[in-house]
């Protein structure tokens, strides 16, 4: 299974529907890559759960910033 669809899989089971996933910069050397991933709404706790498990897969080094976006 591929890093985006280790990612996608685990943010879609607490998120019902992700609106968008960006890939923006990616560095070779390192082997590391930024991803950017916009929710729709979604409940605080649901967030945190998935950040939380997020940090525990392999393929994730570090989540740089977690930013809540309301309109």
């Amino acid at each position: 299974m591929s890093v985006e669809e280790q990612i996608s899989e685990l943010v879609d089971k607490y998120e019902r529907e992700t609106d968008r996933r960006d890939q923006p910069e990616a560095d070779s050397v390192a082997q590391t890559a930024e991803i950017v991933i916009m929710t729709h709404p979604a409940q605080e706790k649901a967030m945190q759960q998935a950040l939380d498990e997020l940090t525990q897969l392999t393929v994730v080094k570090e989540i740089g910033n977690f930013v809540r976006v309301e309109a």
